[in-house]
């Protein structure tokens, strides 16, 4: 043993040890569990029009109620609250240590703070002190919540650490919230839950040479009250994705549906070799990040430009072919995952360099699959599945057929007569009609209407490439009026209609929209990459 009184001259004692107790752990067992739950959060979904102000990240939000009956003292800077008049702070329901209470001096004055202790009938302690001084000041009983983030495409807020504690101590549809803070309120359209679509673990711990520890999860299933998934593993480092759609619920409801059963849990196992040694977890490093991929089954008004309903949707930027280089068709081969309850749909938007409409009022056309792989779906459990599939314009317009039979009596005839049709009740001048010469899909003339005689004549714009003695007639359906297709007429290239009904054959301009739908969030398509070519005949 040496020793130093300067920390530079050692002196030797050949005489003297150390002697010092080693002590270890010895634990009763060789394994154990640790259950963690989802955090107190609230999504709670309002609209634009009942949004008044800007809510700020951290501060504290509550939901508007009645003031307890009687006033109080509001020192500024003071841990504590002094009763007015007409105030009891022991009889007060759900006022004890711990609880958050709103302070209010008026209609825009608020803050929200804790209690550490009621003291006595007349005497409030806190933990920290209110921002504001008011002798007359009064007290809200009231559900709170820390806001987190806004969500503007849903309108959304997220709150954290909510208060709610039981059916009458909640937030709820129709309810008014305020930032005390930043004074701006919005009313509650519905108290959401947040669909899952795959999570991500950060799950620290410290695992020694024998032992293991292994996590579990469990949610709440997006369909039925009080229906959740078994424990499933979950990967460390890894993406989990569930193969049945769950959810987080706001505290809210896991209140007034579940009976306050958390709707996310996350399950440890440690084990060990023997009792000397265990593995370790740091409980201040656990948390998962939670995704929700938004995607629906909707693809109303996808043709018209920005008025399509699907959540889920790629734009690409305008495509200007070179001189000389205008095009007649189009290939679009895309590599993508497309499990089973999800699809993905392709369309282009064209112009011709003739056309005089703008090109960001024109509607979007939409592709069909083809090729070998247009009927392949991928494993709903291998992400790994991506298919090639195939698009390009549609053979033909989507229509609905009308009543009778049409006539043509002579090539090159422009009237139309009819055998049982009902014209007059059908057709009007500018709609466009589909005359089916030999097959449906690729013999037919698309043509506009430019006169309605009677229930059995019209009359078109375009000469009749064929004639027939009674053939289908059909109307285009309006979504489909200025879509492209593949013309018979034109040798199968690529036409539309602009917005004065002028027919055009191929393009200059070009865009590409995808989209994604799916039955659930649960199970989602994605799209690896895509190539376009635009092709000239």
């Amino acid at each position: 043993m040496f020793l130093s009184t300067n920390n530079r001259t050692w002196t030797e004692y050949v005489d003297e040890d150390l002697k010092f107790a080693v002590y270890s752990a010895f634990f009763l067992t060789t394994n154990s569990d640790i259950t963690l739950e989802n955090d107190d959060v609230e999504f709670l979904q309002s609209n634009s029009a009942n949004i008044n102000g800007a809510f700020t990240p951290g501060e504290e939000v509550f939901k508007l109620g009645a003031n307890v009956s009687g006033t109080v003292v509001i020192t500024a800077g003071q841990d504590s609250i002094l009763a007015n008049s007409g105030i009891n702070f022991t009889t007060v329901s759900g006022l004890s240590a711990g609880s958050r209470i709103v302070l209010t001096g008026n209609s825009t004055t608020y803050d929200v703070v804790e209690v550490d202790g009621v003291t006595n009938s007349s005497h409030i302690s806190l933990r920290g002190a209110p921002n504001f001084s008011d002798t007359s000041g009064s007290i809200i009983m009231t559900p709170v919540g820390e806001m987190v983030q806004f969500d503007a495409n849903t309108h959304t807020f997220m709150l954290n650490d909510s208060s709610a504690s039981s059916a009458s101590f909640l937030f709820a549809n129709n309810d008014t919230i305020i930032g005390a803070e930043s004074n701006a309120n919005a009313v509650i359209n519905e108290v959401v839950d947040t669909n899952i679509s795959y999570l991500e673990p950060r799950m620290y711990r410290n695992v020694p040479n024998g032992t293991e520890a292994n996590i579990q999860v469990k949610a709440k299933k997006v369909a039925g009250t009080g229906t959740y998934e078994d424990y499933r593993p979950l990967p460390f480092n890894d993406r989990y994705y569930s193969d049945t759609p769950i959810k987080i619920m706001s505290k809210s409801n896991e209140i007034a549906t579940e009976s306050g059963t958390k709707s996310l849990n996350i399950n440890y196992h440690l084990t060990s070799d023997d009792r000397f040694t265990s593995p370790s977890v740091d409980l201040q490093a656990q948390e998962i990040l939670v995704y929700e991929n938004l995607i629906n089954n909707d693809r109303t008004n996808e043709h018209k430009t920005n008025e399509g309903l699907a959540q889920s949707k790629y734009v690409s930027r305008t495509i200007e072919l070179g001189e000389g280089l205008d095009a007649e068709d189009i290939r679009i081969f895309l590599n993508a995952y497309k499990p089973a309850n999800t699809d993905i749909h392709v369309y282009a938007k064209l112009l011709n360099a003739e056309d005089s409409d703008s090109f960001e009022d024109k509607d979007w056309s939409l592709l069909q699959r083809t090729g070998i792989n247009k009927d392949k779906i991928s494993s709903g459990v291998d992400r790994e599945d991506v298919i090639e599939y195939d698009f390009e314009f549609v053979d033909t317009p989507d229509t609905t057929v009308l009543d009778g039979k049409a006539i043509i009596a002579n090539i090159g005839d422009t009237t139309v007569t009819g055998q049982g049709t009902t014209y007059n009740t059908d057709l009007s001048v500018g709609d466009r009609v589909k005359i089916v010469n030999l097959d449906n899909q690729t013999d037919y003339t698309i043509t506009t209407v430019t006169a309605v005689g009677s229930d059995t004549s019209i009359t078109v714009a375009d000469a009749m490439t064929f004639a027939s003695f009674g053939t289908v007639i059909a109307k285009v359906n309006l979504s489909h009026i200025n879509q492209a297709f593949r013309d018979p007429d034109q040798e199968f290239e690529v036409v539309y209609y602009n917005s004065s009904n002028q027919k055009f054959i191929g393009y200059k301009y070009l865009a590409i929209k995808i989209v994604m739908t799916a039955d659930s969030t649960a199970l989602n398509p994605y799209i690896q990459d895509y190539r376009a070519i635009a092709v000239s005949l």
